[in-house]
């Protein structure tokens, strides 16, 4: 009779083990399938994103409850902005495994939220920058740290002077904003006459508040070579 209770409670042992090692192994991949698939046909991307789930403690997988993740987007358009790098720093969520995995679709307790980071090449703001300045041609960008540094230039006796537009980006209510501060060119300061001709009526406002979900795009950060901005995605979607 030992003997068969001991053999008994090995195999529920093992069976638990397996149970334990298999939800750790294949859950996993499985939801963070099911979560790309969601995403891609919410976001109308065209492709998947990658996504990575994680739970501390493991064991809460059993529940459906992770307490994170990541998602990162494939060069995404997101209203008229694409940027080189995009991703979801997730909130903790709740999963329903099974109802999940048998609708090939994520199927969550609460909104899918998290904290926004999106990285803009300065081509990227380049292009952004030329289609809201009409008072001269942006011919390229340089980004630097808290510093922004627009290229243009203006003619002098029938020859083009190179100029240079310095100021700091920033974002207000959802929009992303640049405020001219020094014009110069051959990186001597032009007279302060010269300079409000040339930035009379310019106004860098981009609107970004067109967002494909609930969410607001909150802060900027101009860095060596690309512009990070950073936001709150309050509620993604999950389906077309």
């Amino acid at each position: 009779m030992l003997r068969l209770l001991g053999a008994a409670l090995a195999a529920v042992v093992l069976l638990l083990a397996g149970l334990l090692v298999g939800s750790y192994t294949f859950l996993p991949p499985l939801v963070e399938g099911a979560t790309a698939r969601s995403l891609q046909d919410g976001l109308d991307l065209s492709e998947e994103p990658e996504v990575s789930l994680r739970s501390e403690p493991p064991p809460r997988i059993l529940l459906g409850e992770f307490s994170g993740g990541r998602v990162e987007l494939q060069e995404p358009m997101f209203a008229g902005v694409r940027p080189e790098r995009f991703t979801v720093d997730l909130d903790p969520l709740e999963v329903d495994p099974l109802e999940s995995l048998s609708a090939g679709e994520l199927r969550t307790r609460e909104p899918l939220s998290g904290g926004v980071r999106a990285e803009l090449s300065e081509d990227e703001l380049a292009r952004i920058a030329g289609s809201r300045i009409e008072a001269f041609p942006v011919k390229g960008v340089e980004l630097a740290e808290d510093r922004l540094l627009l290229r243009t230039g203006v003619e002098v006796l029938g020859a083009e002077v190179p100029v240079s537009v310095a100021g700091e980006p920033g974002v207000r209510d959802g929009s992303i904003t640049f405020e001219p501060q020094d014009v110069a060119t051959f990186g001597v300061p032009l007279p302060g006459g010269i300079t409000d001709r040339l930035l009379g009526g310019t106004e860098f406002v981009y609107p970004t508040e067109e967002l494909p979900f609930d969410g607001e795009i909150t802060g900027l950060r101009a860095l060596q070579g690309r512009v990070v901005l950073s936001g709150e995605a309050a509620s993604l979607p999950l389906d077309g």
